[in-house]
């Protein structure tokens, strides 16, 4: 089982956790990142082995291995999810968002969600 933390990008190539500007695609980007709270945070929750000969040991290196091989594969397996367009060409800016973030819902249905921080001005 393996959890990915996604991230918003712009122009660049920098990811960010928080959406505003230009950063308007939800991204899966792979990086080297160490916290689960960076965009693109990989981490390897839990290894199966059927036949039960794996030691602690060996699940540890495999987790490692399998993390790098996410990173190194990076440009392979970068994918948009999402893209957020702030105010839709010919809308009327007086409630446009000004940042947004996501979070997946679980429960009975899970689902893909953005919360946006509004600017009424």
């Amino acid at each position: 089982l393996v959890e990915i933390t996604l991230g918003w990008l712009g122009p660049g190539n920098q990811q960010e956790l928080d959406g505003e500007g230009s950063l308007t695609s939800l991204v899966f980007s792979p990086s080297e990142a160490s916290t689960p709270n960076d965009p693109g945070y990989i981490a390897i929750l839990t290894v199966t082995d059927p036949s039960g000969q794996m030691t602690s040991a060996a699940t540890g290196m495999l987790k490692q291995i399998a993390q790098q091989a996410f990173y190194e594969s990076r440009d392979n397996l970068q994918y948009i999810f999402a893209g957020v367009v702030p105010v839709p060409a010919g809308a009327t800016t007086w409630l446009r968002p000004y940042k947004w973030q996501y979070f997946v819902a679980s429960g009975d249905i899970e689902a893909l969600c953005f919360l946006s921080m509004l600017d009424d001005s």
